[in-house]
């Protein structure tokens, strides 16, 4: 839940800053994936501490990562549906806009204009940018379970019979 919590919480900000086409906006939605390895780290190093007798494998450790991951893709999903559907109507005019100027700039025929608006408009729509986010939070959660498992391992001791 507080992986989903600071994904949101930064794509607020990004929002309400109006930074949604700028290069820190970017920077700060990768960021935002990023720093979801906090409570993906702290989840795992309190299954091993607290349920598995200071032990982790690395399947104990992508299981609760992947866990949580979907918990917080679902979530980030359902978000950036609501977002994308009820809330944040400048995105997509401020987008087309940028892309009509840059194509007239690059003396686009009205063709390629009109394919590149349909284009945009299927991105961003709420179904696609909440797919996308589902998406890129399971893939983030899943990189972040397993560079974080390989500082979290501990393998139980074998027995040799």
């Amino acid at each position: 839940m507080s992986a989903a919590l600071i994904v949101i919480a930064i794509k607020l900000i990004i929002y309400f800053s109006h930074l949604q086409l700028t290069p820190v906006g970017v920077f700060l939605s990768i960021f935002s994936l990023v720093l979801m390895g906090i409570p993906l780290a702290l989840a795992m190093k309190n299954k091993r501490e607290n349920e598995l007798n200071g032990f982790l494998t690395l399947k104990q450790a992508m299981r609760v990562g992947l866990g949580i991951s979907i918990i917080a893709g679902i979530i980030v999903g359902l978000f950036a549906y609501i977002q994308f559907r009820f809330i944040d109507h400048d995105t997509l005019p401020m987008i087309l806009e940028k892309t009509i100027t840059d194509m007239h700039k690059e003396n686009a025929v009205q063709s390629q204009i009109d394919n590149e608006i349909i284009f945009k408009k299927d991105f961003y729509s709420p179904f696609n940018q909440a797919k996308g986010a589902l998406i890129g939070v399971l893939g983030a959660g899943f990189l972040i379970s397993f560079i974080s498992s390989t500082f979290l391992i501990k393998n139980p001791p074998t027995t040799e019979i």
